[in-house]
C-alpha cells in the first residue's frame, strides 16, 4: 500500500524539514522584498517632492501674474450701493446718489376667479415695449399670441403665458377669498415694459374687461389689471445725471456698481489696489517653499542617536542639491535699483531649518510700493519668483533630475519583481523535488521497517523452538 503522509514509513518529521529547507531558499526572496519595499518608500518619497515643487511652481507663476498686479479693490462707504472693480481699474474715489431703483413692470387681476373652468375661449396678444404718459409704445420684439381654451382654468392660462416666451412670468395668487393672476416682466427699466389686449374665438378685441377681457392691460380699452410700470434706476455719480434700466450699474470703465435702495447721504466708492489678494499670493508662496523644505529635510535627515531612524532619502545626492539650490533662491538677490533685494528685505526671512518667516510689518511697508514689488517678483530675468519658477520648471521637466530618480526606481522596482518571480519558480521547484525524495525514502524506510521486524519474528520463533 502507497505511503499518503510524508513521514508516516520513516517516522521523520518530514513536512516540518521540508518547511525549514524551503525557508532557507526564500531568504534571498525575503531579502529582494525588503529592497524592494524601501525602493518603493523611495519612490513614493520622490512622488511627493515632485507634487510640492509643482506646487511652488505654481505659486511662483501666481507671483508673475499681470491679473495679481492689476487686481483691484472696490469698497463703498455709505448705503444704497455696493461694487466691484475691474483687473486695471484707475485707482480714486467717486460718490454715488440714489434716488430710485430700477423696477419691471407688475400687474394684477381686479377681479379674483375660482379655481375651475373659466369657459373662456380667444387669445392674449402680449407686446413688449415702453409706457409713457399712459400710452404705450411697442417694442421691437414680436407680439406673442397666446391661445386659451374654454376648459383652462386660471392655474392652465399662466401655463401658457409662461411657455409662450412672451418676456413676461404669470403667478396665481390665492388671497383667501379667491384666485388672482399675477403677471410681471421678466427683466427692469422702462424699455422693457409691456401691454395684454384680450380677443375672443372670433378675433374681436374684448375692450370691456369682461371674461377675457379681466386679463388685459392697453391703452383705449377697460383695463381688467391694475400695478405699477416700470422703471429705469435713477442716480448720480459726482453730481452727472444717470440713467439704467438695470440695478447693475457700469457707467465709470472698470466698475460694476449695485443699486440696493436709495440713499439721501450719497455713498463714496473708493477704488484702490488689492493688496490683499497680493499678499495672500506671498503667503502662498511662503507656505509652499515650506511645505517643500519640510518635505525634503524629514527624507533626507540623519539619524543621530544610532538607532537607524533615517530619513528614506538619506545621503540621496539628489534631494541634497536640490535642498541646496532652493535655499540658495530663496536667499538670493533680486532685481537691482529697487527698494528691496531680498526676500528678508520685504519680511521673508530664512530660518535656521531653511523655512521662510514672516515679518508682517516689512511685508507691510513693501507693499506700499507695488511697482518695485512687482518687478522684484517678475522681472523676466531676476525676479525671485521668476528664479523659482525655472528651477521648479527644470527639476520636474520630463528629462529633470526627479523624473530621471523616479525612472531610475521605476526600473529597480521592475528588475527587483523579475527577480523575485523567479526565484519563486525556483522555490517551487526546489519544494517538488524534497518532497518526491522524501517521499521515496519514506518507501525505502518503510519496506526495510518491515523486514526488519519479519526477521525478528522468526529469530524470535527460532529461539522458542530451541
Amino acid at each position: 500500500m502507497a505511503i499518503s503522509s510524508p513521514g508516516v514509513g520513516s517516522g521523520l518529521d518530514v513536512n516540518n524539514i521540508i518547511s525549514q529547507l524551503v525557508a532557507l531558499e526564500r531568504k534571498p526572496i525575503q531579502q529582494l522584498q525588503s529592497q524592494k519595499t524601501i525602493a518603493q518608500t523611495r519612490l513614493s518619497q520622490w512622488g511627493q517632492i515632485k507634487s510640492a515643487l509643482s506646487t511652488l511652481q505654481d505659486a511662483a507663476n501666481a507671483l508673475r501674474s499681470p491679473s495679481l498686479w492689476n487686481s483691484r479693490t472696490a469698497s463703498v462707504s455709505g448705503a444704497g450701493v455696493t461694487a466691484t472693480a475691474s483687473a486695471g481699474t484707475t485707482a480714486g474715489s467717486f460718490t454715488v446718489s440714489v434716488t430710485q431703483l430700477a423696477s419691471e413692470q407688475k400687474l394684477s387681476t381686479n377681479a379674483t376667479y375660482g379655481t375651475g373652468a373659466l369657459g373662456w375661449s380667444g387669445k392674449l396678444s402680449i407686446t413688449k415695449g415702453e409706457w409713457s404718459g399712459g400710452s404705450f409704445t411697442p417694442g421691437s420684439a414680436p407680439t406673442v399670441d397666446v391661445t386659451i381654451a374654454a376648459g383652462d382654468k386660471l392655474s392652465d392660462i399662466a401655463s401658457k403665458i409662461n411657455a409662450a416666451g412672451a418676456g413676461v412670468t404669470a403667478t396665481v395668487v390665492n388671497t383667501g377669498s379667491g384666485l388672482r393672476l399675477a403677471i410681471r416682466s421678466n427683466t427692469t427699466g422702462e424699455a422693457n415694459g409691456f401691454s395684454i389686449r384680450a380677443y375672443d374665438s372670433s378675433n374681436n378685441e374684448i375692450t370691456n374687461g369682461t371674461g377675457l377681457g379681466g386679463l388685459t392691460y392697453a391703452t383705449g380699452i377697460t383695463n381688467g389689471m391694475n400695478g405699477s410700470l416700470a422703471t429705469d434706476a435713477q442716480l448720480s455719480i459726482d453730481g452727472v445725471a444717470v440713467s439704467s434700466a438695470s440695478n447693475t450699474v457700469n457707467a465709470v470703465p472698470g466698475i460694476t456698481l449695485t443699486l440696493t435702495g436709495t440713499n439721501t447721504t450719497p455713498a463714496v466708492v473708493t477704488v484702490d489696489n488689492d493688496t490683499k489678494a497680493i499678499r495672500g499670493a506671498i503667503e502662498t508662496f511662503q507656505k509652499a517653499y515650506n511645505d517643500l523644505n519640510t518635505l525634503l529635510r524629514n527624507a533626507t535627515r540623519a539619524d543621530t542617536t544610532g538607532k537607524g531612524d533615517n530619513g528614506p532619502l538619506v545621503g540621496d545626492q539628489t534631494a541634497q542639491t536640490i535642498q541646496r539650490a532652493l535655499r540658495n533662491v530663496v536667499g538670493a538677490t533680486g532685481p537691482g535699483g529697487l527698494a528691496f533685494s531680498r526676500l528678508s528685505d520685504i519680511g521673508l526671512q530664512v530660518a535656521r531649518d531653511g523655512s521662510l518667516t514672516l515679518n508682517a510689518t516689512k511685508l507691510d511697508a513693501a507693499l506700499s510700493n507695488l511697482s518695485d514689488l512687482r518687478t522684484f517678483f517678475d522681472d523676466t530675468s531676476a525676479g525671485i519668483a521668476t528664479q523659482v519658477r525655472d528651477i521648479t520648471s527644470r527639476l520636474t521637466a520630463f528629462d529633470g533630475a526627479v523624473e530621471t530618480r523616479r525612472n531610475g526606481l521605476q526600473k529597480t522596482l521592475a528588475r527587483q519583481d523579475e527577480s523575485i518571480a523567479r526565484l519563486e519558480n525556483r522555490v517551487a521547484r526546489t519544494e517538488a523535488m524534497l518532497r518526491a525524495q522524501y517521499t521515496r525514502l519514506d518507501s525505502t524506510l518503510a519496506g526495510l521497517n518491515g523486514l526488519s521486524t519479519y526477521v525478528s519474528q522468526q529469530l524470535a520463533q527460532w529461539n522458542k523452538q530451541g
